[in-house]
């Protein structure tokens, strides 16, 4: 996924859609990625290489 990318989820039979607002890299232990927020944001993580568990990708995409 790439900036600008739109994507769709969908829960409880309702479709979502979003798109990818921003993409970066942190720390393992940086825990704000998973706090609660006011907006509507799909929040996408995970291990940046399988052999590294010492940072994560994440993208995050605004609900649209």
């Amino acid at each position: 996924l790439v900036v600008g990318d739109v994507l769709s989820v969908q829960w409880q039979g309702q479709k979502y859609w979003y798109k990818v607002s921003t993409k970066f890299e942190t720390t393992s232990d940086n825990m704000s990625i998973e706090q609660p927020t006011d907006q509507a944001i799909l929040t996408l993580y995970t291990c940046e290489l399988w052999w590294n568990s010492d940072k994560r990708l994440v993208v995050v995409a605004e609900r649209i």
